[in-house]
């Protein structure tokens, strides 16, 4: 439960943020990524790198738009895609841990999905390390 409460305060803070750059990729963090669609944003995926028992990734809904969200997340050859169909709320759907070396890169991208065309839409991408 902590850990959902964590996801999102940090979603919360990152879409009430203004002025400030839809990621928060470094080097050793969490990273998110907001879609790129105009407030309220509609999605986020989230690379949550601070756990002993792995790194876990999320999808998140956030806004009633007419689309579901997506998150790719990609490393050292390997991909993993969460989509999440939560019809907003803050709703998130979340991988099982996965555990990789300290330093790897990770590819995080955020789009949204139309729910009639099932395009992506209003991606974004940032890069960090876990």
């Amino acid at each position: 439960m902590k850990r959902h409460h964590r996801i999102l305060s940090i979603i919360v803070l990152a879409a009430a943020a203004v002025g400030l750059p839809a990621s928060n990729a470094s080097a050793g963090t969490d990273a998110w990524v907001l879609t790129s669609d105009s407030a309220p944003t509609g999605g986020a995926a989230i690379f949550d790198a601070d756990h002993a028992t792995g790194e876990y990734f999320y999808a998140c809904d956030l806004d009633a738009d007419g689309h579901w969200a997506y998150a790719n997340f990609s490393w050292g050859g390997q991909s993993l895609t969460i989509r999440d169909y939560g019809e907003e709320n803050g709703t998130c759907t979340e991988s099982t841990a996965v555990d990789f070396p300290e330093g790897q890169s990770v590819l995080v991208t955020a789009c949204l999905i139309n729910k009639i065309t099932r395009s992506l839409d209003y991606c974004r991408t940032a890069l960090t390390n876990a």
